[in-house]
């Protein structure tokens, strides 16, 4: 739409000025400007297909966010490429986990867990648009606790769910449950 009325705007520039290269006056400056009549745009809203897997995207790339501040031993403050994964009350429940492994001294030790799956949830909190199931099998993964003890993870499935915030899919909440296996 914006190249449409780009090519009007040119026109219209170009016709008045072949206009005022034909007068028998010096050229005159307008101060009017073309009023447009906007088009509408007819979009369709992705199906929940499309939901699911671009809320997947921003899960996995909330879980990358994650293992980097494990394996950093968490940290004061999320990173920036975190914020853009979720909303601000999300992002202080993360600040507030990872400040408490950068505080005692948590770090992982690897291996990273791993994601058994991820499923459409199919259940809406708060009017989320799309929400996702996410099962990890941390039972492989080791962390150093700050007393020095080494634990195991272990197998917890977590839900996301999503909604778009100035039309960028964002994670708002999440809820997690431990589970025997994934």
């Amino acid at each position: 739409m914006k190249l449409f009325q780009a090519v009007i705007v040119v026109a219209l520039a170009a016709s008045l000025i072949v206009v005022s290269g034909c007068s028998s006056s010096p050229a005159e400056s307008v101060s009017e400007t073309p009023e447009s009549t906007p088009t509408p745009t007819v979009s369709t809203p992705p199906t929940q297909e499309q939901l699911y897997e671009q809320a997947k995207v921003v899960y996995e790339r909330i879980y990358k966010q994650e293992l980097e501040l494990q394996y950093a031993g968490g940290a004061n403050e999320l990173p920036p490429a975190f914020l853009e994964l979720v909303t601000e009350a999300l992002a202080t429940d993360y600040a507030a986990i990872y400040g408490r492994w950068k505080r005692d001294g948590t770090i992982s030790l690897g291996p990273d867990p791993q994601v058994v799956w991820i499923r459409p949830y199919g259940k809406s909190f708060e009017q989320s648009i799309v929400s996702l199931g996410v099962c990890t099998d941390g039972s492989k993964t080791r962390v150093l606790e700050g007393d020095g003890s080494v634990a195991l993870g272990r197998p917890v499935i977590n839900y996301f769910y999503f909604k778009y915030f100035d039309g960028v899919l964002k994670a708002f909440d999440s809820d997690d449950k431990r589970v025997a296996k994934c």
